[in-house]
C-alpha cells in the first residue's frame, strides 16, 4: 500500500515544498489504466509537484541477489516497453503534470 507515501506528499504539499516525483513502473503492479489514473488524479491536486519521472523498471539488482545466494523474485517481470512508456507518460499527462521518462 502507498498510503505512507501519499500521506507524506500530501503534508510536503501542505508546506509549500516544491516537488519532484518519480515512479517506478514494474509491468503486473503498477502500470494497469486504473493505477495510472489513481496517481494521476492524486498528483493532479497536489500544488507543489514540479515534474513527474516515470522510472521503468529493470532488474540491475539481479546480480545483486546472486552474490548474496539469495533466490531472486522477480526474473519474471520484463522491463516496460517504449510504447507502453509512451502510453503511460501521455495518459499522466491529462492530468496537466509534466512528465518525463527517467529522471
Amino acid at each position: 500500500p502507498n498510503d505512507i507515501i501519499m500521506e507524506n506528499a500530501k503534508w510536503i504539499a501542505q508546506k509549500g515544498i516544491p516537488m519532484i516525483i518519480r515512479i517506478p513502473l514494474i509491468p503486473g503492479i503498477n502500470t494497469d489504466d486504473e493505477n495510472i489514473d489513481f496517481t494521476g488524479m492524486f498528483l493532479r491536486v497536489l500544488p507543489e509537484i514540479r515534474k513527474v519521472h516515470i522510472l521503468p523498471y529493470h532488474d540491475f539488482q539481479k546480480n545483486k541477489y546472486i552474490r548474496a545466494n539469495t533466490e531472486y523474485h522477480a526474473s519474471h517481470v520484463p522491463p516496460p516497453t517504449t510504447d507502453e512508456l509512451t502510453a503511460i507518460k501521455k495518459r499522466l499527462e491529462t492530468f496537466e503534470l509534466d512528465v518525463d521518462i527517467g529522471g
